[in-house]
């Protein structure tokens, strides 16, 4: 896949095959490196690829990757373009599209942004979305499983506050959790964005 490759490929199963991430170095350059993927068949061939999943030219560490029940997958990675290390986060797509699930309800996710701070957190975390419609029923943190940790009812001005802790009341552990938006109807968006904890 790759001549340049600097770390070891992270993968994950999919229908039919696998999703592969790594970093690489096309430049030749140490820490100049970017992320790509590509998903393979049963047999290994190649559906789509690669895929850059961050072009920024840094360097990249951590890279684990979650795939979800509809074959998005979601990754994180420590990155130090701005001189220390940040984490970042990308949705892949089944057909190699970056971002998050598509989905017609919650509609209008194109235009929303979420705003975490501090993100990663040790203590609370407030969540912010800007630009949400009004037809929000709740919003859930899910952990990389999927699995809902905590559930908040709707906030009118789009804030809420988690405290790291699940629905019994117990601190989670340290790790990436991503954020589902459930509409009026039912219907549910998981936002890219991730959540990370920190104990």
């Amino acid at each position: 896949m790759s001549t340049t490759f600097r770390s070891p490929p992270r993968a994950a199963a999919v229908t039919g095959g696998a999703e592969v991430f790594f970093s690489d170095q096309p430049t030749g350059m140490f820490n100049q490196e970017r992320v790509l993927g590509y998903r393979v068949d049963a047999l290994g061939g190649t559906v789509w690829g690669p895929v850059v999943v961050s072009s920024h030219l840094s360097s990249k560490s951590r890279l684990p990757v979650v795939v979800d029940a509809d074959d998005i997958c979601r990754m994180v990675w420590e990155d130090d373009r701005n001189g220390t290390p940040d984490i970042y986060g990308q949705a892949i797509k089944s057909n190699g599209q970056l971002g998050g699930a598509t989905t017609d309800v919650p509609t209008g996710t194109e235009g929303w942004s979420v705003r975490l701070a501090p993100n990663p957190s040790r203590g609370q975390t407030q969540i912010r979305l800007v630009g949400m419609p009004g037809a929000i029923g709740s919003i859930s943190i899910v952990d990389a499983g999927g699995r809902a940790v905590r559930s908040f009812g709707s906030a009118l001005d789009g804030t809420w506050r988690w405290d790291g802790r699940d629905g019994d009341g117990r601190l989670v552990p340290s790790g990436v959790y991503w954020l589902r938006v459930t509409g009026a109807t039912g219907a549910s968006a998981t936002l890219a964005e991730p959540i990370v904890r920190l104990r």
